[in-house]
């Protein structure tokens, strides 16, 4: 934990560290400054290079440079100045203080005029990008980063050039250390070399980035030498302290914690004198956890509290998950329950939060990408043009010659060009017309399956009708006794209950009618951890082999849905022959069969291979149809669910198989990315409270075997129930109920006459205290979505259980009458 801490720490400082400055900068800017005329363009571009200088020098100092000009760039007529001063102001604030003191700052000068200067444009947005970055808002700072890029390189200033160059090498790696090379290349040969040498332990950070990013040990530690060298020579105390880091670092993966712990302390009180805050917070971040490791939890408890002030309600968001991170795991070491729970949720509002603004800055880092190739590309296409030019240009006298031969072959050349032309319209409307054809059949294939999954879902809700009398009465005979072989067939009916009501859901997942419960998911862990349940669906009969990478791939899924998926994708194997099945979960670049292209969206991919009998392209064209099935006894559902499943979750499957050689499965989710796993903290069960009596409680179905059957239940959990058929006879008891007598009707969603949600409106009109509950065979989901705002008190899933049924008593005596909806005891 601590040495992924110190790497999110480090990676922070060089993003945000991108405008180095040191002592020996300062000595050369600020004689500068002094000597330009008060107020002047040149005095003010004088004056922010020395506040540049100074934030790695000192913060404070930085403070009163940057309020000097402010005092006098509110009044200067010199057009995007006063814009820059405040911006600036913002950004030395946010380094002291936490971009949240910031924002008034920055809320002063929301753009900077076009007009403006290309050098005082690229100054206003790398100010504005690097507070974003303090703020972990990437997104917005890649948007101000770009326009900064750009007037750096309109101003041609090789200074802001390589800042900009450095806050914008994240999106594109390679790309950014080349073009970091390419800017110092073109400084030394326009002579300007010792302008940007205080710049240039920026390029050993990138090229030091990209040695650990390969593995390349030695080339790192050469580099953090050299960057040493370079900290005393230029007496840069930002980049002392940096190296410091990195030494501490190293102590740290020797094991040897107490010369790294020294470090850390060092590191620590250098950016407290220097003035940064955040980069104060990350190191004494890092002696926290180190602390708790060693399950010191006194000295982690202190060192946190000396944490909190520096980075609470500062704007800092990523470092605030940290903290929250590290507060959590303190109160599950001393098994503060209650802390532990609470801060749980601040941290997963932050993470979701962040996570957000994570997917948004991916997404814009991929068009900035695509943006930088097309511009490479138009770029060499034009020197290629200027070669080709130049030698045309001694061609000249050639070329003319040759015209008047060409020009016999005039005509000649017209003719083929039209035919060519007529043979591309004919090759064209053939394949429009063969894409027509495969549309048709597609749309042909579409309605096909919609109409099957409509049947499906009226099919389940018939049947989950039938098994909850089946269901609860063969329950009801297990409780009431009996001879023991009564008991026996009791609870043999309720197992093929059980067994049917899984089939139905089966049905509903085909249809699209079970409820998805969609969140962040690692699909690698999720394939790990179904492995032994995978074996046990085979009866050991096949080997189950997974294969996941180091990192997480994350989809946006519903968790049982997607195991749902796994395991019918196994049992289909083992019923093809297959002795060995490999689960492989891999990132993959969407295709355009995806709507996709190389820059969009990342795709998250599982593949499920198996050495079975195969298939012959025949079968592989209706596998996934509903009720289609090759073998005795099947029912032909598994794959249908498998394709409804990741339909429904915008996703793609794709097969492969040759006969005798296996399948190989291919599932394509749109990826997300996934949260860090936080440790559940066990907490005290709740007692149970006592079940309520209600003064009038009514069950009403069209379904006889059913109301009955629910009221048993009743019986035997101590209520009394008036049973009814219909939803006026409903409106007719509650209307002659007493006042005083609490009110609960347990209402069935689909009827003749009168439904569910009309007769919900009719006893809410009449009681406002009346409590409602809806049951249904379709899923929640639906009832959630017929219901709309009724929110009645609860939904009881068909087929239910006894269980169930005192769970809805149970939760309704606890609860006030809240309008919620949870669902309740489908089982």
């Amino acid at each position: 934990m601590v040495r992924r801490a110190s790497r999110a720490w480090w990676a922070a400082l060089v993003v945000v560290g991108a405008a180095t400055a040191q002592e020996a900068r300062l000595a050369v800017v600020a004689p500068r400054f002094a000597a330009a005329e008060r107020g002047s363009a040149a005095w003010f571009e004088q004056g922010f290079e020395v506040i540049e200088a100074q934030l790695d020098v000192d913060v404070k100092q930085a403070l009163a440079t940057a309020m000097e000009l402010w005092d006098l760039a509110e009044d200067s007529p010199i057009r995007g100045v006063p814009e820059v001063a405040s911006v600036m102001v913002g950004l030395v604030t946010a380094t002291l203080e936490g971009p949240t003191p910031a924002q008034p700052w920055l809320g002063r000068a929301t753009n900077v005029p076009p007009a403006a200067t290309p050098s005082l444009r690229a100054r206003y947005w790398m100010a504005r990008a690097r507070v974003l970055c303090y703020q972990g808002n990437h997104a917005e700072e890649m948007k101000c980063a770009v326009p900064g890029k750009a007037a750096a390189e309109e101003a041609m200033d090789h200074v802001l050039r390589v800042r900009a160059m450095a806050l914008t090498a994240h999106i594109a790696p390679e790309r950014g250390l080349s073009s970091l090379q390419r800017i110092f290349d073109e400084a030394d040969a326009a002579g300007v070399a010792a302008e940007v040498v205080h710049l240039r332990p920026l390029l050993k950070i990138e090229q030091r980035n990209q040695a650990i990013a390969r593995g390349d040990a030695a080339a790192a530690e050469r580099l953090n030498a050299e960057l040493e060298a370079d900290a005393m020579r230029l007496g840069n105390r930002r980049l002392r302290a940096f190296v410091t880091a990195n030494h501490a670092n190293r102590h740290y993966e020797k094991r040897e914690r107490d010369e790294a712990i020294a470090l850390y302390d060092q590191v620590a009180t250098m950016y407290a004198e220097l003035g940064d805050r955040r980069h104060q917070f990350g190191v004494r971040n890092m002696l926290a956890w180190a602390a708790l490791h060693r399950e010191d939890l006194d000295t982690a408890e202190a060192r946190i509290e000396q944490n909190r002030p520096l980075i609470e309600d500062r704007g800092f968001a990523a470092d605030e998950k940290e903290l929250l991170r590290i507060r959590f795991d303190l109160a599950v070491r001393r098994r503060d329950a209650d802390l532990a729970a609470e801060l749980k949720r601040q941290y997963e509002r932050h993470d979701a939060a962040l996570a957000e603004t994570e997917q948004r800055t991916a997404e814009l880092r991929n068009r900035v990408r695509a943006a930088e190739a097309e511009r490479e590309l138009i770029e060499s296409r034009l020197a290629a043009e200027q070669g080709r030019a130049r030698t045309l240009g001694g061609l000249g006298l050639v070329v003319a010659l040759s015209l008047l031969v060409a020009i016999s072959w005039r005509a000649r050349r017209r003719l083929l060009v039209a035919n060519g032309h007529l043979a591309e319209q004919v090759r064209r409307v053939e394949e429009g017309r063969v894409a027509q054809a495969k549309l048709e059949e597609r749309m042909r294939e579409l309605e096909r399956t919609e109409s099957l999954g409509t049947m499906a879902a009226g099919v389940a809700h018939d049947f989950n009708n039938l098994l909850t009398s089946i269901l609860g009465s063969a329950e009801l005979l297990q409780r009431h006794g009996g001879p023991g072989e009564a008991r026996e067939l009791a609870h043999t009916i309720q197992h093929a209950g059980e067994q049917a009501a899984r089939l139905c859901r089966q049905l509903q997942a085909y249809a699209g009618g079970a409820p998805m419960q969609l969140a962040p998911l690692d699909l690698g862990r999720l394939a790990v951890e179904m492995r032994p349940t995978l074996v046990a669906a085979t009866s050991g009969a096949v080997d189950v082999h997974i294969q996941v990478p180091s990192t997480p791939v994350g989809a946006r899924a519903d968790r049982a849905q997607i195991e749902q998926v796994l395991l019918n994708l196994v049992v289909n194997a083992r019923d093809a022959g297959a002795q060995r099945v490999a689960i492989a979960v891999r990132e993959a670049e969407p295709t355009a069969e995806a709507g996709g292209d190389a820059d969009g969206a990342r795709e998250a991919e599982v593949v499920v291979a198996d050495d079975g009998e195969g298939m012959a392209p025949e079968v592989q064209q209706r596998i996934f149809d509903p009720f289609f099935t090759t073998r005795f006894p099947g029912r032909g559902l598994g794959l249908a669910v498998v394709h409804g499943v990741v339909r429904r979750h915008a996703g793609r499957i794709a097969v492969a198989s040759v006969p005798g050689q296996g399948s190989t499965f291919t599932l394509a989710l749109p990826s997300a990315s996934v949260p860090l796993a936080v440790v559940e903290v066990p907490r005290p069960e709740p007692a149970t409270p006592l079940l309520p009596t209600f003064g009038l409680l009514v069950v009403v179905d069209d379904d006889p075997s059913v109301r009955e059957m629910l009221s048993r239940m009743m019986v035997m959990l101590g209520q009394r129930a008036h049973v009814v058929d219909r939803g006026e006879a409903v409106v007719d008891l509650v209307a002659k109920a007493s006042t005083d007598q609490p009110v609960l009707v347990v209402v069935d969603l689909t009827m003749p006459d009168m439904d569910g949600v009309e007769v919900v409106r009719r006893v809410r009109a009449q009681r406002a205290d009346a409590r409602v509950v809806l049951m249904s065979g379709h899923p929640v989901a639906y009832v959630e979505q017929v219901a709309g705002d009724l929110r009645p008190d609860g939904v009881l899933g068909k087929p239910f259980s006894f269980d169930a049924v005192r769970a809805l008593l149970v939760r309704l005596a606890a609860a006030p009458a809240a309008r919620a909806m949870p669902p309740v005891g489908a089982s």
